[in-house]
């Protein structure tokens, strides 16, 4: 098979996940795949890539690559939710949250960080997020939702400190 298609078919035959993601970062870089193409290629490396360091990178270079509002955050999101290391899964969310999201991507992206299951690791993603985004109406309410997931007590203190220590936006 030709084509972009005949590509990802031929990663399939891959063996290591470091060769894998070479593949798929150069297939990003010269297909410049969108769309259902895009959401495939998310598939595949989500089932392919078992180690999570090597699956976050491609993440990274995925929103580093495509426009954030070519992406199909569902896809996107639920791609990274293969991901089981909470500072990977962090790492890659801290990144992505810089990258020029709408609200709606932002409220989505706030929302996976529910998969995070250490404290300190969600803490810090939702600190960032407060530090750098503006947060009124529902990405308030998914900041305040995603807070209070916090086991620590400590860890989601400093989360809600982090959101009402910025000025309340005037409505």
């Amino acid at each position: 098979q030709a084509g972009p298609v005949g590509a990802l078919s031929e990663i399939n035959q891959l063996s290591s996940d470091y060769v894998r993601r070479v593949y798929f970062k150069e297939f990003l870089e010269q297909a410049r795949p969108a769309g259902s193409l895009l959401d495939q290629m998310l598939d595949q490396a989500s089932r392919q890539i078992s180690s999570d360091y090597e699956l976050a990178e491609l993440l990274i270079a995925i929103a580093a690559t495509v426009s954030p509002s070519a992406i199909d955050w569902n896809t996107y999101l639920n791609a990274l939710s293969s991901v089981s290391s909470d500072y990977e899964h962090r790492r890659v969310l801290s990144i992505v949250s810089d990258t020029g999201l709408s609200d709606d991507a932002l409220t989505r992206l706030i929302q996976s960080s529910r998969d995070i299951r250490s404290s300190y690791e969600h803490a810090t993603l939702l600190i960032q997020i407060a530090q750098r985004h503006q947060l009124a109406g529902g990405l308030r309410d998914a900041y305040l939702s995603a807070a209070n997931e916090i086991s620590s007590n400590y860890e989601r203190g400093r989360a809600l400190e982090a959101l009402y220590d910025l000025p309340v936006p005037l409505v």
